[in-house]
């Protein structure tokens, strides 16, 4: 996925968020950077400008926080590496990118686990978010602020027919991450899965090698998927996230007023960028349907059988442990 971000962003040019220069005669005390992962485009990014913005004013020329984007300090996993260091004061890796040490960092992403964005975050705002943030803290060696921030459900597209249920999938090649997750819920799901990297979708779809695919609209709008598949199932059949972290000790040296605002106004900047993401769903499934795509919405309990039936839920049980699976299913119902 970073490859292709960064190839999304090219032609606009990356965009490095300065907030407003302190008045004359202010020292500037603490001099932050924030390295992410998505274009300068999307909303992650411009919410933390504007929590920049509102950081270097609340703080009356005391702080200033520099927002980098599109991996332009590193990957994901080497951002993550800099903040633990002590080099890079915060970076927001996904749940994905956590989940390739510590397994818990992945558990929202259990296939057709949360039906709604109601249900992600009561959970992930809740004990569940909590335990998570726990195990973070513990493995990595960071602090992981309150609220997540969303980069939204993934839905299935498909080129030769509308996918209904569990059955349409049989057989059908499926574009997957190079995940193994990926690769086991869509073969217990009965269809063929073909592991690529996102850069690599575009073509792969052009070329008629794969007969559906899984993302985000966003992804699916950007990479122009609907000229070539007209059907769209919203199926919010894996939702990502991630979590904003920062390094402890350039956080335990800011003053309690400056650390309690920095954390409000980061976590009320995630609130906002959740809005935005759920905004821009809707707005893109009118601009994709004018594009000639079809939306259905399936039932869902087909999906969930066949994932049961092929023993994944009890596989995932057993890699996050019983006891953050119950404050899981306290959300969203029993999965096995």
């Amino acid at each position: 996925m970073h490859t292709t971000r960064r190839r999304l962003i090219q032609t606009a040019g990356a965009v490095i968020g300065l907030p407003t220069v302190p008045q004359m005669g202010h020292l500037i005390e603490f001099q932050w950077r924030i390295g992410h992962s998505a274009p300068a485009t999307f909303p992650i990014h411009q919410r933390l400008l504007e929590a920049a913005e509102t950081i270097a004013k609340q703080a009356d020329g005391r702080m200033t926080l520099t927002v980098v984007p599109a991996d332009e300090l590193g990957g994901e996993v080497g951002m993550l590496a800099q903040t633990r260091d002590g080099k890079l004061e915060m970076s927001l890796p996904s749940g994905r990118t956590l989940g390739l040490t510590l397994p818990i960092a992945t558990i929202h992403s259990i296939g057709f686990a949360f039906p709604n964005y109601d249900a992600v975050w009561r959970a992930m705002d809740g004990k569940l978010g909590e335990y998570v943030r726990a195990q973070i803290s513990k493995s990595f060696g960071v602090m992981a602020l309150q609220r997540m921030w969303d980069f939204g459900f993934r839905q299935m597209t498909s080129r030769t027919k509308a996918i209904d249920g569990s059955a349409d999938l049989s057989g059908m090649t499926m574009a997957v991450r190079l995940a193994p997750a990926d690769f086991a819920l869509f073969k217990a799901l009965g269809a063929a899965p073909v592991p690529m990297p996102l850069s690599s979708v575009v073509q792969a779809v052009r070329q008629h090698r794969v007969d559906a695919t899984n993302d985000t609209l966003a992804v699916t709008d950007v990479e122009h998927i609907s000229q070539v598949h007209k059907h769209c199932a919203l199926t919010n059949h894996v939702w990502e996230g991630h979590w904003l972290c920062a390094n402890p000790t350039a956080w335990g040296d800011l003053p309690d007023d400056l650390r309690a605002m920095v954390a409000d106004t980061l976590n009320e900047a995630a609130l906002n960028q959740r809005a935005d993401t759920a905004a821009a769903d809707q707005a893109l499934q009118v601009k994709l349907a004018a594009d000639g795509m079809a939306f259905t919405k399936p039932e869902l309990e087909s999906f969930r059988a066949a994932l049961r039936g092929a023993g994944v839920y009890d596989d995932w049980r057993n890699r996050m442990g019983k006891e953050p699976m119950a404050m899981l299913t306290d959300v969203v119902g029993r999965l096995d």
